[in-house]
């Protein structure tokens, strides 16, 4: 998989494979509690219509690449696009 066809894939279709859902979903903004740390109140949002996510908590965000790059806590490439292919 190129990082091409990587960002092609949706973000909420990653992090349900990874057993996160959607708490609260409203037009494309789907909101999640953290994939990273405990919390009460949703506040990681997707946006389903650019596929980007935005951590709320962190104040960082990015596409699917990105978001495979902070849930594995690393800067390469290569491990995020095999975590996001596994």
């Amino acid at each position: 998989m190129t990082i091409a066809e990587a960002k092609q894939v949706r973000i909420v279709d990653f992090l349900a494979q990874l057993g996160h859902h959607a708490q609260h979903i409203k037009s494309e903004q789907y909101w999640y509690f953290s994939p990273l740390r405990n919390e009460r109140t949703p506040s990681f949002k997707v946006n389903d219509r650019i596929n980007e996510w935005y951590d709320f908590g962190e104040a960082t965000g990015g596409d699917l690449v990105e978001l495979a790059k902070y849930i594995c806590r690393t800067d390469c490439v290569s491990e995020a696009r095999a975590y996001i292919e596994r």
